[in-house]
């Protein structure tokens, strides 16, 4: 009689409650009664609560991502300073940098190129002293689509072979000295400390 009575009991306290899992299973994958939820619950649960350290964790692999392209991007830009270094003899890295800064600084905003007066601006800004004419001259012989416009791989051969290299000591003349020596000129500034800069009345 008492083993009659006590299965009923099993029989009806059994059935609405089950245990739920505890070592090996995550508990938000069971419902409260200990019933395992569904694929696309789980998703949707998933979705709904983004803690701190879901967006902690999205922030660092993006900026992860940004960095190692950055990096990439370096590195690409030093190997072919090296090898613009080759091409253009007489011009170093200081020199190269400071021909791409004056493009950054006059090209046009909209399609990233020089105009012939922007050209102008840079060559007057670097002292320059051709004439109009001449000017106008070599940008129609640099621009090869007659477009009107100078990339900025046309821009930097137009600066180097502007003026022709002295046959008989082989050096830079006219516009690519000029660069030469503006590049020089920024070197030996930015070797002073400020006492200096002072002294020399740069402030």
């Amino acid at each position: 009689m008492g083993s009659y009575i006590t299965t009923i009991f099993k029989r009806l306290f059994h059935f609405p409650i089950q245990r739920k899992p505890i070592c090996y299973y995550r508990q938000e994958d069971f419902s409260s009664t200990g019933v395992p939820l569904l694929r696309s619950k789980l998703k949707k649960k998933a979705s709904m609560k983004r803690t701190d350290l879901d967006d902690f964790q999205m922030k660092f692999y993006s900026n992860l991502l940004r960095e190692r392209r950055l990096n990439r991007e370096q590195k690409g830009r030093s190997s072919s300073m090296k090898q613009s270094v080759r091409d253009y003899p007489g011009w170093d890295e200081t020199t190269l940098s400071n021909i791409h800064s004056l493009f950054l600084l006059f090209n046009n905003r909209e399609n990233g190129m020089l105009n012939f007066i922007n050209f102008s601006a840079i060559l007057e800004s670097l002292g320059d002293t051709n004439t109009y004419e001449e000017k106008r001259k070599h940008f129609d012989l640099a621009d090869s689509d007659k477009d009107g416009w100078l990339s900025y791989d046309d821009f930097v051969k137009l600066m180097f072979y502007m003026n022709p290299i002295d046959p008989d000591t082989q050096e830079i003349t006219g516009v690519a000295r000029l660069c030469r020596e503006t590049a020089d000129n920024i070197k030996f500034v930015t070797s002073l400390r400020v006492g200096e800069q002072l002294e020399y009345g740069l402030f």
